[in-house]
């Protein structure tokens, strides 16, 4: 890995890419960018609601824009929507971008997380369901199991279980400077 480049998290909702991702990028001093949250100032309504009323294609077209104007030259910290690298296009991008983490994460972990956030678009009821932020253990495990190996394609894995994002965060800095040390040897 070039010295420097960006560092990008990946894993299902709930592994704690964007709250580790912050934290990395100010323990790093480094700008952070979620690319759900790009996604939605884009399209100027949250992920749920770009979900509801443009559908999924729509939000996968405006993640690739996303993906594809990542700059290759600026050190970064990305976190990325859970679903981003299972388009071969957005997968070879971040490769290609910087160094590709994934944040390994249980069903039941991804669950206790997200209970009561925000409704996820795949992983619970239809919006117009009074109880929308409940999470379908059904299709979060079977989701999980259908990503699982594009996550598996990542340069590294952190297991999140047990630990705090700051914890996460330490040891992917830990990871990004023995890869970076490593680079500057090889030279």
């Amino acid at each position: 890995m070039r010295p420097g480049r960006t560092v990008i998290l990946c894993g299902f909702s709930g592994a704690g890419k964007s709250e580790t991702g912050r934290i990395l990028a100010r323990r790093m001093g480094r700008a952070f960018v979620d690319t759900d949250d790009a996604v939605a100032e884009k399209l100027g309504m949250s992920i749920a609601d770009v979900f509801d009323s443009l559908g999924e294609k729509r939000f996968r077209e405006a993640e690739k824009e996303v993906i594809r104007l990542l700059p290759r030259d600026e050190s970064l910290v990305v976190a990325v929507g859970g679903g981003a690298v299972v388009d071969p296009e957005n997968l070879n991008r971040l490769k290609r971008c910087g160094l590709l983490v994934y944040l390994r994460v249980t069903p039941e972990t991804a669950r206790r997380r997200l209970q009561g956030g925000h409704r996820r678009p795949k992983l619970g009821p239809p919006a117009d369901d009074p109880h929308a932020s409940s999470i379908d253990m059904q299709a979060m495990a079977a989701l999980m199991c259908e990503r699982e190996p594009f996550y598996r394609l990542a340069d590294d894995t952190v297991d999140t279980e047990g630990k705090t994002s700051e914890e996460v965060a330490v040891e992917i800095e830990q990871m990004v400077s023995a890869d970076e040390k490593r680079a500057v040897d090889n030279r």
